[in-house]
C-alpha cells in the first residue's frame, strides 16, 4: 500500500472531483463510496475497485470488512485522518473510502 499525506495529491483530488460532479462520474464511468460496508457490498456485488483510500485506524478496525476488496483492489493507499475528513461526505468518517466503476446500466 502506498502512503498519501498530501491533500493535494492527484489520486486524492481525482476521488474529491468524483464525489462532487455527476458530469465528470458519468464521463469517467466511476464513483466515489464511503464507508467499510458499501466497499464490502461493492465488493460482493462484483464491481470493480478501481483504487482504495484507507486511514490506518480504520485497517485495523475494519479489516473484516475490507479483507477480500483489499486481495483484488487494483491500488490501494494509507491516508491520513486530514486527508480522510477531506474525503469525507458525512460528519464523522470511518475512514474507508473506495472509487468504483460504473455498472452498465448505471453508466447512461
Amino acid at each position: 500500500m502506498e502512503f498519501i499525506s498530501s491533500k493535494t495529491n492527484e489520486k486524492i483530488k481525482y476521488a474529491v472531483k468524483l464525489r462532487e460532479s455527476s458530469s465528470f462520474r458519468k464521463k469517467e464511468n466511476a464513483f466515489f463510496i464511503e464507508s467499510p460496508r458499501l466497499v464490502k457490498d461493492a465488493f460482493l456485488s462484483g464491481v470493480e475497485i478501481l483504487m482504495l483510500f484507507i486511514t490506518e485506524e480504520a485497517k485495523e478496525k475494519y479489516y473484516d470488512y475490507i479483507e477480500s476488496a483489499l486481495k483484488t483492489v487494483k491500488k490501494s493507499y494509507i491516508i491520513t485522518e486530514e486527508i480522510a475528513e477531506k474525503l469525507a461526505d458525512t460528519k464523522s468518517t470511518q475512514g474507508v473510502f473506495a472509487v468504483v466503476t460504473m455498472l452498465d446500466k448505471f453508466a447512461n
